[in-house]
């Protein structure tokens, strides 16, 4: 089962909203990848910013989302870096992703997408498709071409089906 903790927002109208998000207890390198996604939408939710008011806002934030030895190194960076910067969170962030993710993982999206261009095949759409789902990025056209992909495949498959019971 995966910990969650709510945080509450209320909007400028006075309704209260609630979000989800995950904490992070251990995992690998694509693990904490994934999660860094939710601390982005958890980010903009919030809306902050890189004022230093926020972004210690956003360090309480972590500091309920993580554990152990992760919750050590993030406080020590953002106890060090107080004084000197405004962005300690995204500092704090950024070490706890150079300790997850070792050199030897930071090209590993890429070298998936190289694979993908091995296989014979391949249409554009489903390149994008892979690219997308590769990079957790959708924009309107690409999700167009998304829905385009499933319903060419759903025919195909319905087409398959009937020669089969004929």
């Amino acid at each position: 089962m995966e910990d969650t903790i709510a945080f509450t927002k209320t909007k400028r109208d006075g309704t209260v909203v609630k979000k989800k998000m995950p904490v992070f207890r251990h995992g690998d390198w694509k693990d904490w990848l994934n999660w860094l996604l939710h601390v982005q939408e958890h980010s903009t939710f919030m809306r902050y910013t890189l004022s230093q008011e926020d972004q210690f806002a956003l360090a309480d934030d972590m500091q309920l989302l993580l554990f152990e030895e992760d919750l050590r190194q993030f406080n020590d960076v953002v106890r060090e870096e107080a004084q000197n910067r405004p962005d300690v969170a995204v500092a704090g962030i950024r070490q706890l992703t150079m300790r997850h993710c070792p050199p030897e993982t930071r090209g590993a999206p890429m070298d998936e997408l190289a694979q993908l261009r091995k296989k014979k095949g391949v249409t554009p759409v489903d390149c994008q498709v892979e690219v997308n789902r590769i990079s957790r990025r959708w924009e309107l056209s690409a999700m167009e071409a998304q829905f385009e992909l499933i319903e060419r495949n759903e025919r195909d498959e319905a087409l398959l089906r009937n020669s089969r019971a004929k």
